[in-house]
């Protein structure tokens, strides 16, 4: 007879606890608790829900749906590449866009509707819910493995939590930005498993894994660039700690390259040398986000209402990231200091 061990329960309920915090906090949004009974008609849309709350919302749910129509996620197909022809109409401008959301909900409408009737603009509402606790289920996943379960716990449901990303995964803000928590933490755990694995063959695969979920993250958020060079950075500071302490540098030097290679490999297979391109110059637009820009014209300037292109002050990040912060950064000095201590290691 199957038995379940104690620890399997208490992960299955670590699990669920943390996720039904994080998606019960972000309920609130749904419902216009606030606005007077005869009021409420004008912020609800056909299917009683709130209007959604940005245009990146509704960018995103026209994408989604052509894509389920025609199979594309531009709106024509110009001299083979994809066009959009409504974000800055009548000429058009050829679209660039992670494609990972709009695949994820376009697969989760058809699968929902194999059993009910469900309207895709439903679907959209609804994703962001779903999906974001999950960033702190892996949150809760890789820090349990360095700490304990109360500790792991804390971890999960601070970061399901933290006000920005909060804010910008609940119901009716269906963005990329589900995706930019939850990716970075899943790889780092990963690299970090197959760095600590003895069985070399289960380490290089780790590492294959750690690279497919790079890409994924590619296909997820513009804005990969920038983590892939922070772990590339960290990568080769902990290759040069290992030959600066005489420790094998073979297995840390065969992890960071099947992890860099199967990313860059399935980047280019599956989406050319231009993203490889995009890779290289990337960090560069960096310096330039200084404030909005338009890249087509100077006039409209949509750009302008943009937050995350205006420049960031150090207010706005504490409070962004919130109690988390100054979490982290005890956290942080009392990492260094079990790293220079050995009983404490």
């Amino acid at each position: 007879m199957f038995k379940i061990k104690k620890s399997h329960l208490t992960l299955i309920a670590a699990i669920l606890l943390i996720f039904f915090i994080g998606f019960a906090f972000r309920l609130e949004s749904a419902y216009v608790t606030g606005t007077p009974v005869d009021e409420k008609s004008f912020v609800l849309d056909e299917n009683n829900l709130p209007y959604m709350y940005e245009l990146d919302s509704y960018y995103n749910y026209r994408l989604t749906n052509n894509y389920i129509d025609h199979g594309y996620l531009g709106d024509v197909i110009i001299d083979g590449r994809e066009w959009d022809m409504h974000s800055y109409a009548p000429s058009g401008v050829p679209l660039d866009y992670p494609p990972l959301l709009i695949y994820l909900t376009a697969f989760i409408y058809k699968f929902i509707n194999l059993f009910a009737s469900i309207p895709l603009l439903v679907v959209c509402f609804w994703l962001s819910a779903f999906i974001a606790p999950l960033a702190g289920v892996v949150a809760y996943l890789l820090t349990r493995r360095l700490t304990n379960e109360k500790g792991a716990v804390v971890a999960g449901i601070l970061t399901a939590l933290a006000p920005f990303y909060f804010i910008r995964t609940v119901p009716g803000w269906f963005d990329t930005d589900i995706f930019i928590i939850l990716f970075p933490i899943l790889v780092v755990w990963i690299l970090w498993e197959a760095s600590i694995n003895k069985n070399p063959k289960k380490s290089l695969l780790l590492s294959a894994t750690a690279g497919l979920g790079m890409f994924l993250f590619s296909l997820a958020w513009n804005g990969w660039q920038y983590y892939f060079y922070l772990m590339l950075s960290f990568g080769l500071l902990w290759i040069l700690g290992c030959y600066i302490r005489g420790k094998p540098v073979r297995k840390s030097l065969k992890i960071f390259l099947t992890f860099v290679g199967i990313t860059l490999i399935l980047l280019t297979v599956t989406t050319g040398v231009l993203n490889l391109m995009k890779l290289l110059y990337g960090p560069l637009e960096f310096v330039k986000l200084t404030g909005s820009q338009n890249p087509w014209s100077p006039w409209p300037n949509i750009y302008l209402s943009v937050s995350e292109l205006s420049k960031p002050t150090v207010e706005g990040i504490i409070s962004g990231i919130g109690f988390a912060l100054f979490g982290g950064i005890i956290g942080l000095i009392w990492t260094l200091r079990v790293m220079l201590n050995e009983k404490l290691k």
